[in-house]
């Protein structure tokens, strides 16, 4: 905290400076000793700029106190030469935060919050906006749960752990389960909820949905009902066994309403990924959809389709659908495929990449669709669809961007891909107002945005 007796010191010197004050520094004066320059300071000592112009203790600009008391400029930022210091109004350290108050503890853009991540919070969950879940809106689920609570000490099983969501409970934690997984199929019909679990090291889900069962004859998880929410969050959902390829599906969304899979891993299925019906809406954000036999996204109904690498999926002798497939009879308002990355995808029956046929005006815009395989090309366009700064070893769409060799980290084995850029394309895209972050969180640019899932 400043004391306010620097602040009268500083104003009365100020007034009538007839000798040299021992305590005075600026960090623009002179490199000499009779003007009493920045360099003054001791090595544990700081010149507050703007306020006190004096030495103050160091210690109490890293933990943020020394501005404390200063109206609109809380916290106290140390400049370029580490010597000299300015009260500023945003917090660039959680330690800032916390000298503040406890309730706030996180520096998260500039601002005091009270989480960044589930870590931060007793409930183990961080809301969007940075506050702490409570832990009585959640349900807790293990993969070996047992038992009826659900609670974080005591979590149940998944299916038990769906019976519980209500009004008041609208969350469920999946502990991980990477050396085991979450035994499917499920059924979720007519609940607004988030299925949330965590990232390791690498950012991979270690919550896993997995049907290893081939006489099924259903999706691994189907959605259905008359108006459901279903968010899927840093999960993986893989593996979708049948003894008919054409039912293995990874997710089914039927009825009306609303699935979305952010962050997470749609993979490994000997039918399609993702397949949606004419009144779900679907949005797939920031995940990856891969390896899937039959084709990534089998799409039917609205969509917002962002930030994803959309990869290995299809068969050149055996699937309709490769990358993805919109075919949407309607006229859906606000539908979106932006930002993707479509890499290695197969069909027999249509372009490897993307095909879209919808009767409402729809860009798929600043896309990567490249090295898809298909007799048929890489992206096909019917209706109303058509496609912008898309780039590729073909030349499609309108401003299309062509590259002969993609700088991806490795785009060659289906096993260990990464169609993370290296190095910039020949182009950037348009920005759109509604995608500033990447597949990793990463701030985009506001004015050339690279193309596909990955900001450079």
């Amino acid at each position: 905290m400043v004391s306010l007796g620097w602040f009268a010191f500083a104003a009365a010197t100020t007034a009538s400076c007839k000798k040299e004050n021992a305590a005075y520094c600026s960090p623009d004066e002179p490199a000499s000793a009779e003007q009493h320059p920045l360099n003054r300071c001791a090595a544990d000592e700081v010149c507050l700029v703007g306020i006190a112009n004096s030495c103050l203790p160091k210690a109490a600009c890293d933990d943020g106190s020394l501005c404390g008391g200063t109206s609109g400029t809380p916290f106290c930022a140390a400049n370029a030469d580490t010597r000299s210091a300015t009260c500023e109004a945003a917090c660039t350290a959680d330690v800032q935060c916390a000298a503040l108050s406890a309730d706030l503890p996180m520096c998260a853009g500039g601002d005091c919050v009270q989480c960044i991540a589930g870590a931060d919070c007793a409930s183990t969950l961080c809301n969007t906006d940075n506050t702490c879940v409570d832990a009585a809106e959640v349900a807790y689920a293990a993969h070996n749960g047992s038992g009826n609570t659900c609670t974080l000490a005591t979590p149940c099983d998944f299916a038990t752990a769906l019976t519980k969501v209500s009004a008041t409970v609208k969350y469920i934690k999946l502990a991980a389960s990477s050396s085991s997984h979450y035994q499917a199929p499920f059924v979720i019909s007519d609940l607004d909820v988030t299925i949330i679990g965590d990232l390791n090291a690498d950012g991979i889900p270690t919550a896993r949905f997995v049907d290893i069962n081939i006489s099924d004859d259903q999706p691994l998880l189907k959605i259905n009902g008359t108006g459901y929410d279903v968010r899927f969050v840093n999960v993986s959902i893989e593996e979708g066994n049948n003894s008919s390829a054409a039912d293995a599906v990874n997710l089914e969304c039927s009825g009306t309403g609303t699935v979305s899979i952010i962050g997470s891993r749609v993979i490994d299925s000997e039918g399609v990924g993702v397949r949606s019906g004419s009144s779900c809406t679907l949005v797939v954000e920031g995940s990856t959809i891969a390896r899937n036999n039959l084709g990534g996204l089998d799409i039917s109904g609205p969509f917002s389709i962002t930030n994803n690498f959309i990869a290995f999926n299809g068969d050149e002798n055996a699937s309709a659908v490769g990358g993805t497939s919109i075919a949407v009879a309607g006229s859906p308002t606000s539908s979106i495929f932006s930002h993707n990355s479509v890499v290695s995808n197969e069909s027999n029956l249509g372009a490897g990449g993307v095909v879209c046929t919808i009767n409402q005006a729809t860009v798929l815009s600043n896309n990567i669709i490249a090295l898809n395989d298909s007799t048929f090309g890489q992206l096909s366009l019917a209706s109303q669809c058509t496609a912008s700064n898309t780039a590729s070893d073909d030349s499609l769409g309108t401003n299309p961007v062509v590259v002969s060799v993609f700088p991806f980290v490795n785009a060659a084995s289906s096993a260990r891909f990464d169609l993370h850029l290296t190095a910039d394309l020949p182009s950037q895209g348009t920005p759109i107002a509604a995608i500033t972050t990447d597949i990793d969180g990463d701030t985009r640019s506001t004015t050339a945005p690279d193309i596909g899932a990955d900001e450079r």
